[in-house]
Parts: C-alpha cells; sequence; structure tokens
C-alpha cells in the first residue's frame, strides 16, 4: 500500500489507499507491513462492523446489478424478448413522462441497463463510424472475451429496422477486431401506445 502522497487530513482523498491509511491512523485496521494487507484489529470492532453490514443491505442496488449482469447473458444468449423486458423497465421506472422520448434519457436508460458493464467493457459514446455515429458501442477489455456490442435505442419504428440502419450505415467499421465480430442490439418501443411496449433484434454486423 503506498502511502507517499498522503496528506493526513479528513479532506484530501485521492484513491482508496488514502482511505485505508487513515483509518489505519484512526486504529480501525491494523497494517501487515509483511504481507501488504490490512485487518479489523479486534472483536470489538469486527463486531461493529458486521452490524454495520447487516443493517445496510442495499437491496435494490443488488438487484439492479443482478439485472444488468442477466441483460448482458441474455443478450449474448440472443434472447431478445428479455433484453427488451429488461430494458423497458428501466425506461418505465427511471425516465420522467417529460423526458421519456428525450434522446438523452433514452442514453440514460442504456447506462443504467448496463449497470455493471466496468467489469467487463469500455463505453464509448456518439462514436463517428461508418455514415453516422454509434449512440453506444461497449469494446470488451483487453483478455475478456465478451463481444463487442453496439446499441441502439429508438422510439417508433420496429428493431428489425433499427438493426438495418446499423448494418446499411457500417456502424461496427470502427471497432471492428476489437471483440470479435460484434453483436448488434436494437432496442425500439411504441411511443404512441400507453404501455409503450419495447421491442427488441440482436444480431450480427
Amino acid at each position: 500500500m503506498k502511502t507517499e502522497k498522503f496528506q493526513n487530513d479528513l479532506t484530501s482523498f485521492r484513491s482508496a489507499n488514502d482511505v485505508l491509511t487513515l483509518l489505519i491512523h484512526f486504529g480501525y485496521l491494523t497494517y501487515d507491513m509483511e504481507k501488504n494487507t490490512v485487518r479489523i484489529p479486534n472483536y470489538e470492532i469486527q463486531t461493529e462492523f458486521g452490524d454495520m453490514i447487516h443493517e445496510v443491505t442495499h437491496r435494490e442496488t443488488m438487484l439492479r446489478l443482478k439485472e444488468s449482469e442477466q441483460l448482458l447473458s441474455d443478450i449474448i444468449a440472443g434472447n431478445a424478448a428479455a433484453v427488451a423486458a429488461n430494458i423497458q423497465k428501466v425506461h418505465m421506472k427511471e425516465s420522467a413522462p417529460l423526458w421519456y422520448n428525450n434522446e438523452q434519457a433514452l442514453r440514460a436508460v442504456i447506462k443504467l441497463a448496463f449497470f455493471t458493464y466496468r467489469d467487463h467493457y469500455i463505453k464509448l459514446e456518439e462514436l463517428p463510424s461508418g455514415t453516422g455515429y454509434i449512440d453506444m458501442a461497449y469494446i470488451p477489455k483487453k483478455y475478456d472475451p465478451s463481444p463487442a456490442l453496439i446499441i441502439e435505442l429508438k422510439a417508433g419504428g420496429t428493431p428489425e429496422e433499427a438493426l438495418e440502419q446499423i448494418r446499411s450505415r457500417n456502424y461496427a467499421s470502427s471497432i471492428e477486431g476489437l471483440g470479435g465480430s460484434p453483436l448488434l442490439i436494437a432496442v425500439t418501443y411504441e411511443k404512441d401506445d400507453k404501455t409503450k411496449p419495447h421491442h427488441c433484434a440482436i444480431g450480427k454486423a
């Protein structure tokens, strides 16, 4: 654990190491120099820490994490109906009626749906490619076997039409060779229907 730049105050935190160093200074943690690890030093503090973890469940956050991981699994498995249902749930729950069809709101829906992308991907937005711009592209991290993803969410039309747009404008050209053959994910919703049903099509470039 590196502490050379630690400021020894309660405001100048630059990294997780700074936080751990401060907790060590306060006596909440002890540092093992041989193993370069920290641990909770005694039973009383361990008990308090355990009680705190049990009291804070983060149930909704954990559910969002599970749903996001399931979304990635469903995309790779080609389960278009499940993908549409997942994104519809996020869209309906997180978007205010006034901004439901706003382009930036749609982009936020994708970000929320792909909540756990950092474990697998690097996210790119408005990426110039072919004869247009990719709304959202997810490039797998080095050594991650996940396929690259190109995602389009549109109000109106069919997902097949949106998928054809991705292909006809050659959106995949700028990420060619990154993560093998990219998966194309097109999700559309019927904005004039009160229930705003979402539909999805998944294909390859």
